[in-house]
């Protein structure tokens, strides 16, 4: 694709910018874990009427919303931050409306667990969380995303989405739609990027998955520093001229094969 058919394609891009945000006081809360409480901040309209509802917002506002929960130093930031990601993963379905039950369900089985199966302990999810950020942050892409995937319940597409959201500069989401995008790519640098999603049935499998997806993500950086070099901007739902990053590249690839 040409500098012109990126940038097109990244202000395609119109996935909701669902969130769940701390419930302030006498507010009933949709999500209570703890000492954590939250509620679901999803736009009103998006699915019916988004063209003119995502001027008021912004996916880089969103991106650093997640991003500082993650980053943080405290742990109920980055339970919130992993819940939110989740939550944001599964509100939208493959046809593109929204189900944000589906998706509350979902972030709650993060920590209370489903039927028959208990919720991990929070110890460990905490601690693959500050390891899987400290290995990104070391460049170590695939060793990243193996680390995440020890978070019960998360595979590869929901791993590689809460490593996006620690490092939208470096990293990218691997999900169903981009492996199929990839699958079927003209270009043959783009296709050896493809490897499934799908649970992987052996150990050679899952690091073969971890393998491509530190490439895919190193070919997103790569792209977006050169769109940077040439000059290029995409406008933000809001308007706003943005740079590239490692994330942008790959939305727009997500823009295209939805």
């Amino acid at each position: 694709m040409t500098p012109s058919e990126i940038k097109a394609a990244r202000e395609k891009y119109s996935y909701v910018p669902a969130r769940l945000i701390r419930a302030s006081d006498h507010v009933a809360a949709d999500l209570s874990w703890k000492s954590i409480k939250l509620i679901m901040d999803v736009p009103k309209g998006w699915d019916a009427t988004h063209l003119q509802t995502r001027l008021q917002y912004s996916s880089c506002k969103l991106d650093n919303f997640h991003g500082k929960l993650l980053q943080s130093e405290n742990d109920d930031d980055l339970v919130q931050g992993l819940l939110s990601v989740v939550f944001w993963g599964f509100s939208s379905g493959a046809d593109g409306r929204l189900n944000v039950r589906r998706a509350l369900s979902r972030a709650r089985a993060i920590v209370f667990g489903r039927k028959n199966a208990p919720p991990q302990p929070e110890n460990e999810i905490i601690a693959h969380i500050r390891r899987s950020r400290e290995l990104l942050h070391a460049s170590r892409i695939a060793e990243a995303l193996l680390e995440a995937e020890q978070i019960k319940y998360l595979q590869m597409s929901f791993a590689s989405k809460l490593l996006t959201f620690m490092s939208p500069k470096s990293a990218a989401v691997y999900d169903a739609i981009i492996s199929s995008r990839l699958e079927t790519e003209p270009d043959p640098e783009l296709r050896s990027l493809f490897v499934s999603t799908r649970i992987p049935t052996s150990k050679a499998a899952k690091l073969s998955q971890a393998t491509i997806y530190a490439a895919w993500c190193e070919w997103c950086a790569k792209m977006a520093t050169d769109l940077n070099a040439k000059g290029v901007n995409w406008l933000d739902w809001n308007g706003a001229a943005k740079s590239w990053r490692a994330v942008d590249v790959e939305r727009a690839f997500f823009a295209l094969g939805r």
